[in-house]
């Protein structure tokens, strides 16, 4: 059996759809922005896209851990906090690979906490850079166009990493 293919306009439809959906998601809540940056290979060059998409699902899944304890599964359901992880760079656009996000809060944080906690967790993991990293509060609802801004692919579909992208089940709800 065959996937028919989306025609063009029915496609930008569904891509405008979801990147409303995740804005509308995360607006008017405290988030820390971030951008996460990734140590050179050990011949000098840069990490694969597969091998980035995969550290930054097993960065989101540290970031649920910490705020909700080894308890939660946020794929079946369970508590989780909002990530949106976006990567830029790689493979021949001539800039590293690396990623930006956006991390919620979690309920009773202080902000300039969980930026801390969200940079100790990064650096933890073992392709991870040491500096620089950025994580920043975020106070206006302007983030995702910053996010989403000229990225390096046109599609929504190509630059969010769907397999960690995570929407709290509360902020979901209309």
């Amino acid at each position: 059996m065959t996937v028919p293919m989306m025609d063009e306009s029915f496609k930008a439809k569904y891509e405008a759809e979801m990147v409303e959906w995740i804005r509308n998601s995360l607006e008017n809540k405290p988030a820390i922005a971030a951008t996460l940056t990734f140590e050179r290979t050990k011949n000098g060059g840069s990490i694969s896209e597969n091998y980035g998409n995969k550290t930054i699902c097993e960065y989101g899944k540290r970031l649920h851990r910490e705020a909700f304890g080894q308890i939660s599964k946020p794929k079946r359901g369970g508590q989780c906090i909002s990530f949106v992880p976006i990567a830029e760079g790689g493979g021949d656009t001539g800039k590293e690979l690396h990623y930006h996000a956006v991390i919620e809060v979690p309920d009773g944080v202080e902000a300039s906490e969980w930026a801390d906690t969200c940079a100790d967790l990064w650096v933890k993991l073992k392709a991870a850079s040491k500096c620089h990293n950025t994580f920043r509060e975020v106070k206006n609802d302007g983030w995702f166009e910053y996010l989403a801004k000229q990225r390096t692919k046109a599609n929504p579909l190509d630059y969010l990493v769907l397999d960690a992208l995570q929407l709290s089940h509360d902020r979901t709800k209309h």
